[in-house]
C-alpha cells in the first residue's frame, strides 16, 4: 500500500493529511500557522512536524512510508526572498519526495481538479489563481499587506484598527467599532494595542475583520463601509481574470475565511452572477485534498490521479 502526504500550511493554521492509494486510509492533522514572514523559521518548523505527526499518528503510519508530499506554503514564489528558507526548512521536516507550491494552488487543485478554473481565495491574505485550458496557472494579487492582499482579512483589519484610533481621537463621532474591538482584544484604552502582539501580527490584525463583520451586521455604516471597500477591491481583482482568456465563462469559486462574512460574500456573489463572462461554483473539495493531489501527480500518471479523483467523489458522495 502506498500512502501520500498534503500539508496546507496557512497564515492562520496549518493541516495535514495522510492518504492510501484506494482511500480506505485516511489521517489528519492539524497545528499553527505557517507564514515564515510572520511566525519565523523555528515556528514554521515546529507547526508543520507537530501537524504531520499528528496525522500520521492518527493511522498509525510511519514517516518512511509516504511516497510523495506536497506542501502548500504562504509567500511561495511570491518573488519576497522566502523559497530558499522554505525549501531548507521542508527538507529538514521531510526529507522524501515532494513538491512545493504557495498555498493558494492547493484551493486551485481543490477547487478544479484536473480542469481549468479560477479560486478567489482571501484569509489572512488574498490572492486569485486561474489554470487556463492549457494548464498554465496566473495569479492576481497576493503581493503581501504592503503592496496588495486588497480586501483580504489583514485588509479589513488594518482599516479598522486605523478606523478605531479615528474614533479614539474623535476625528469619527461613532464609536461603535472602536468600542467592539477594545471588548473583543480586552483592552481598556485602544491605544495599548500599539504596544500589543497586534504589533507586527498579521493574523492577529487579520482576525478584526471578524469583528467588522458582525458589527455590520448590527448596521453600523462605517463597517459596513469597510466591507463595501473590501468587495470592490475583491471584485477588481476578479474581473480581471478575464484578460487572461478568450474562453468564457470563466468559471470561479471563492475560498478563505474572508467569505464567512455574509454580507461581503453576498455582494461578491451577486455582482459574479450578473457577470456574463464568470460563473460561480462550488470549490468540489477541501483545499488541503489539492496537496494530496499534487503529491499523487508528482509520481503517478494523470490516469492513476483521475481514478484516485473517482474513487474520492464516489467516497464524498457516499457520506453526504
Amino acid at each position: 500500500m502506498e500512502y501520500f502526504l498534503g500539508v496546507d500550511g496557512g497564515g492562520t493554521h496549518t493541516r495535514s493529511l495522510v492518504v492510501s492509494e484506494d482511500l480506505s486510509v485516511i489521517g489528519s492533522g492539524f497545528a499553527g500557522p505557517a507564514d515564515i514572514l510572520s511566525m519565523g523559521k523555528d515556528s514554521v518548523r515546529n507547526n508543520l512536524v507537530h501537524a504531520i505527526e499528528a496525522s500520521l499518528a492518527s493511522v498509525n503510519i510511519s514517516i518512511e512510508q509516504i511516497v510523495s508530499s506536497c506542501f502548500g506554503m504562504p509567500t511561495y514564489l511570491d518573488g519576497v526572498g522566502t523559497d530558499e528558507a522554505i525549501n531548507s526548512l521542508i527538507k529538514k521536516v521531510f526529507p522524501g519526495l515532494t513538491v512545493i507550491v504557495n498555498d493558494v494552488q492547493l484551493a486551485l487543485e481543490a477547487s478544479f481538479p484536473m480542469k481549468s478554473g479560477a479560486i478567489m481565495l482571501s484569509g489572512t491574505g488574498a490572492m486569485l489563481m486561474f489554470r487556463n485550458a492549457s494548464n498554465e496557472i496566473h495569479r492576481i494579487d497576493g503581493w503581501g499587506e504592503l503592496a496588495g492582499d486588497m480586501g483580504s482579512g489583514y485588509y479589513i483589519g488594518l482599516k479598522a484598527l486605523q478606523t478605531a484610533f479615528k474614533q479614539f481621537d474623535g476625528r469619527i463621532k461613532n464609536k461603535k467599532l472602536l468600542e467592539a474591538i477594545m471588548r473583543e482584544i480586552g483592552v481598556f484604552d485602544i491605544r495599548e494595542v500599539i504596544n500589543h502582539s497586534f504589533n507586527g501580527s498579521r493574523k492577529l490584525v487579520a482576525s478584526l475583520s471578524k469583528i467588522v463583520c458582525s458589527v455590520a451586521n448590527e448596521e453600523d455604516a462605517i463597517s459596513k463601509a469597510l466591507l463595501e471597500d473590501a468587495t470592490n477591491e475583491l471584485l477588481i481583482t476578479i474581473f480581471a481574470v478575464k484578460d487572461l482568456t478568450d474562453s468564457l465563462p470563466i468559471e470561479i469559486a471563492l475560498s478563505g475565511g474572508v467569505f464567512k462574512c455574509s454580507y461581503l460574500r453576498e455582494r461578491v456573489e451577486k455582482t459574479i452572477l450578473a457577470d456574463k463572462d464568470l460563473k460561480l461554483v462550488n470549490s468540489e473539495f477541501d483545499n488541503i485534498w489539492g496537496a494530496i493531489f499534487l503529491a499523487i501527480s508528482n509520481v503517478k500518471d494523470r490516469r492513476f490521479l483521475q481514478d484516485f479523483i473517482d474513487k474520492l467523489r464516489s467516497l464524498s458522495a457516499h457520506h453526504k
